[in-house]
């Protein structure tokens, strides 16, 4: 058979298997508009059918069955959280527009409003995002609840094919790849992190479609003040895309950050209008102590970052951010991962490179980093592959052979992330077996994405863009 033939049957059985992967993922986030299903086993609550619509809930509930009978069958149930993060922005809308903020960062309200639709109470959850979140977003409390929560789902499911769609452009728009750009929209639609996301309703996914968005309009159609307007969204609805600003503060992008910042002050200043300024201030002065209070609802693995490894101690977990030694390994990362990223800056002759290294800073200085806030990993991931596809790896040299190692790492991140199936089994299935493994992969990870990242503009050869 000629080589050719060989080679196309090859390129198109890749195309069917990232079909079939991107739609049976696309089927994955729809199944999640509907209540989702757990089991609960030896006290351990796990929610199945919003990772794997078949598969992992049918090994799981066959176990179950096997090992304690038809008594078993009562424990599939209902999950609880399903929505969850969504009933505390809906009551912060819901305060914007019928109540004029007067009691948006309440805890007893919000607890209230918590018990009123049956969720689980839990002490330390409470509305952490900025005033002008719930202002911009408050017309979803024009309709009930479940609608609400419903539209909500459906936007997350548009603006994550958008999210795809713009980072498998970035991958490829000096080099066209449909194969590559189906291959990010997997990437993107079967990320383990989204699904998390997508159950309790959380705000990722929007963070995703708006710094995929401005990194879009940034590097592809080179309008870096429109760029800037959306990052700042980003950056108003959760504090740390405001990191983004920063660093392309020291990359000298003045029109970029021009426009980001008259952005937040322009939003912010109606946002006083409308509510006064008390909202802003209770914000600004109890933001450290909101931080404080999120952080209290676990270490490692459910907290991903220095902080939540730290915590790991049991005695540093009362009060996490008033622990000197907490506080200072805190500072001490934050402060070398600005300097490593300084450093990389320097070294950067590429925008994709600033992608790179100005996501991955969201990860890095945060001090609570949960399942759903990888998902900023994605644009790393698009912009290594871009520089894969513009430059063919040879391991003629010692160079070359640390840039194979890098795409070896990167395909091996790709590989498990991507595919539900492999993160579920690691997850849930080989913890029950080995409990001392569970989040070590996470963290391992995590932190993998994190040097990939960093070194990599230390290793591509200069590369310019078009039109430079």
């Amino acid at each position: 058979m000629p080589v050719h033939i060989i080679k196309n049957l090859v390129r198109y059985f890749a195309y069917l298997i990232l079909i079939l992967l991107s739609a049976y993922s696309l089927l994955q986030i729809i199944v999640n508009l509907f209540p989702s299903t757990e089991i609960i086993r030896n006290g351990i609550s796990i929610p199945l059918a919003q990772y794997d619509v078949v598969g992992i809930y049918f090994i799981e509930a066959m176990k179950t069955l096997w090992q304690h009978g038809l008594q078993a069958i009562p424990s599939l149930k209902t999950a609880p959280f399903f929505g969850y993060d969504f009933a505390f922005f809906y009551y912060a809308f819901h305060q914007v527009l019928f109540h004029h903020g007067a009691d948006l960062y309440s805890i007893p309200k919000q607890t209230h409003w918590m018990k009123s639709l049956h969720y689980v109470s839990i002490s330390n959850n409470q509305y952490v995002y900025p005033p002008q979140f719930a202002i911009i977003l408050s017309f979803f409390s024009l309709f009930p609840f479940k609608t609400a929560a419903f539209i909500w789902s459906g936007c997350g499911i548009i603006a994550t094919l958008f999210s795809g769609y713009w980072l498998g452009l970035l991958a490829t728009f000096q080099k066209p790849s449909k194969l590559i750009r189906l291959l990010i929209l997997t990437i993107t639609l079967s990320y383990y992190g989204l699904f998390w996301d997508f159950s309790v309703s959380n705000t990722n996914w929007l963070i995703l479609f708006l710094i995929s968005w401005g990194f879009y309009l940034l590097i592809v159609k080179n309008k870096p003040r429109f760029a800037g307007v959306v990052i700042a969204l980003a950056a108003m609805f959760k504090v740390t895309p405001l990191i983004i600003i920063g660093y392309f503060l020291l990359r000298r992008q003045k029109s970029f950050v021009l426009s980001a910042l008259i952005t937040i002050i322009i939003v912010s200043l109606l946002g006083v209008f409308l509510l006064g300024w008390q909202p802003f201030f209770y914000y600004l002065t109890h933001f450290h102590a909101m931080t404080d209070r999120s952080l209290r609802n676990g270490a490692a693995p459910y907290n991903l970052s220095i902080v939540g490894i730290l915590l790991w101690f049991p005695s540093l977990q009362l009060h996490p951010m008033r622990q000197p030694i907490v506080v200072v390994a805190y500072g001490l990362v934050v402060l070398s991962s600005l300097l490593l990223s300084w450093m990389s800056a320097k070294k950067a002759h590429h925008p994709m490179q600033d992608m790179i290294i100005a996501s991955l800073l969201m990860v890095m200085v945060s001090p609570l980093i949960e399942i759903t806030h990888t998902i900023i990993v994605l644009p790393m991931i698009s912009g290594m592959i871009y520089f894969i596809n513009q430059h063919p790896i040879s391991i003629k040299d010692s160079k070359k052979r640390i840039h194979l190692v890098y795409v070896l790492l990167l395909s091996v991140i790709i590989v498990y992330q991507s595919f539900s199936v492999i993160m579920l089994y690691s997850f849930y299935l080989v913890p029950f077996t080995w409990p001392y493994v569970y989040g070590l992969w996470d963290i391992s990870l995590l932190y993998s994405c994190i040097l990939l990242g960093l070194g990599w503009p230390w290793l591509w050869p200069r590369n310019k863009i078009r039109g430079e």
